[in-house]
């Protein structure tokens, strides 16, 4: 492979990665608003969540939440947001892409 081919496939990998779209979904278990609500805060969590080799881009934010709390919580003023942390970015580069590896970070607060 000549250097020339190998930077070519090098900024293909580079710009795919670059195109993440994620869908942010939620099954039933807990209670979770996305919105702001007028109660007093509870006690504030943040979740980092990695998925590789899934190609809907999809994340279950009552799964993740279940996995860490169980079910039957309520959590309010909850967001979520899609990061491409550097580890990712690598997983990506040796992969060629195939991983699509996308990192979330879901922030918000657990009421009692």
């Amino acid at each position: 492979m000549n250097k020339k081919s190998f930077l070519i496939g090098l900024l293909v990998v580079i710009a795919l990665n670059g195109c993440t779209i994620a869908r942010i979904y939620s099954s039933s278990g807990n209670d979770v608003s996305l919105t702001d609500s007028d109660r007093p805060a509870g006690e504030p969590f943040k979740i980092e969540h990695r998925i590789t080799f899934d190609y809907t881009g999809a994340v279950d934010i009552q799964e993740v939440l279940r996995e860490r709390y169980g079910s039957g919580q309520k959590f309010e003023n909850v967001t979520v947001k899609l990061k491409v942390k550097p580890e990712d970015f690598l997983i990506n580069l040796v992969t060629f892409g195939f991983a699509q590896s996308k990192t979330f970070e879901i922030s918000g607060d657990k009421v009692r």
